[in-house]
């Protein structure tokens, strides 16, 4: 995330007639590719996100476009942020949204699981990615992105690569395609999911594995699920046509 200077960017956007020179702004920290303002307004809080340019994550596309039309897309279903406002300056591609009040996801499994089933449950809107599935598609896309790693990262992370075969599941259902802890906000009973920059559909099994990920657990709460939580989340999300045949799934996503 590169440095921008705040005053400069203030002075970019205070004509869209959302900002006044009375508000409060408060860079936010829990972004690790854009930059995020909450901007304290008597008139209801928001968020400003302004996009890093030429981000190239093949896991996680950094897309405003997709953002903003999702956020249109979403705006009746009471799990995401409304969309306010978006334009361009001279320091990339702004998006304006209301700040949702409450809490980042901890330790709620069940709250976790409740929400990406409500979201999978949601016709995809056209246009968006598909994400690989299936094992030969996940096998030729891990494949591209260890080539792009250093040489002893490559065979370590090959020597662990599994050998059983799993066909697609021919599932198509909307996906967030980042839910990691940070992305969910709890708040007097509900939940919410926010930064849409990279949405797909395809298998829900990929926000699932995303976010029981031991890494991303790791990286954003500090700890790992443990088992328990494991079963506890995929008994609550409660869709045994999605989850069939996790067992081995999940045992090895946790490395036991």
């Amino acid at each position: 995330m590169r440095s921008v200077n705040e005053a400069t960017l203030r002075f970019c956007v205070e004509t869209r007639g959302i900002f006044s020179e009375q508000d409060t702004w408060k860079m936010l920290t829990g972004g690790r590719t854009n930059a995020l303002w909450r901007i304290m307004r008597p008139r209801g809080n928001i968020v400003l996100k302004l996009f890093s340019e030429g981000t190239k994550n093949p896991l996680f596309p950094n897309d405003a476009a997709q953002e903003v039309g999702l956020l249109h897309y979403l705006s009746t279903h009471g799990i995401a942020p409304q969309l306010i406002d978006r334009f361009a300056t001279k320091h990339g591609t702004c998006i304006v949204y209301g700040h949702i009040e409450g809490h980042t996801w901890i330790t709620d499994v069940e709250k976790a699981a409740h929400l990406l089933r409500q979201l999978h449950q949601i016709a995809p809107p056209p246009g968006l990615r598909t994400v690989p599935y299936g094992s030969a598609a996940l096998r030729l896309h891990a494949h591209t992105i260890l080539n792009a790693c250093a040489e002893p990262d490559q065979v370590k992370l090959l020597e662990m690569e599994p050998t059983h075969t799993v066909a697609p599941s021919g599932f198509k259902r909307l996906l967030h395609g980042d839910p990691v802890p940070t992305n969910i906000i709890l708040h007097d009973r509900k939940s919410h999911l926010i930064d849409w920059q990279c949405p797909a559909m395809g298998d829900p099994c990929e926000d699932i594995a995303v976010f029981l990920s031991p890494a991303m657990q790791l990286r954003y709460r500090g700890e790992v699920l443990s088992m328990n939580d494991i079963e506890r989340f995929l008994d609550a999300y409660a869709d045994q046509e999605i989850l069939r045949g996790t067992g081995p799934w999940h045992r090895g996503i946790t490395g036991a």
